[in-house]
């Protein structure tokens, strides 16, 4: 029996959490570091391991990656987050916005593609 390789996977097969997790970790370095306009799909296939094909497929665009990217990044926020909400709840407000200033902060210096790629994004106008 034939072994089908990464890009020939069934159309119904989603692609692997390890692949898609380099795929998106790479886009989101990309994007970061070069911008949108900057950025090729080919590169980041490359910078992931990956078949150009296999991201094809699974990534309609280059703009579905970049919204995959962000929604991953910022899912990343999120669990950052999610127990805190409770935590702060107690806090006067600016005690709580200075201990979620200090999350923050810590969120980034662990991920700073995720500040560098909203101060990029930020810096210019454009429908992302």
């Amino acid at each position: 029996m034939m072994n089908a390789s990464p890009d020939r996977r069934p159309r119904s097969a989603p692609l692997e959490g390890d692949a898609r997790d380099r795929i998106l970790q790479a886009a989101l370095r990309a994007f970061a570091e070069r911008g949108f306009e900057g950025t090729s799909t080919r590169k980041i296939a490359a910078e992931a391991g990956v078949a150009q094909g296999l991201l094809s497929y699974h990534f309609a665009s280059k703009l579905t990656l970049w919204e995959a990217a962000v929604d991953w990044a910022f899912a990343l926020l999120y669990e950052e987050f999610r127990g805190a909400t409770r935590a702060y709840q107690d806090l006067d407000p600016e005690t709580r916005i200075r201990a979620a200033m200090k999350r923050f902060v810590r969120f980034v210096s662990r991920h700073p593609e995720v500040h560098r790629l909203m101060m990029h994004e930020g810096a210019h106008d454009g429908p992302r």
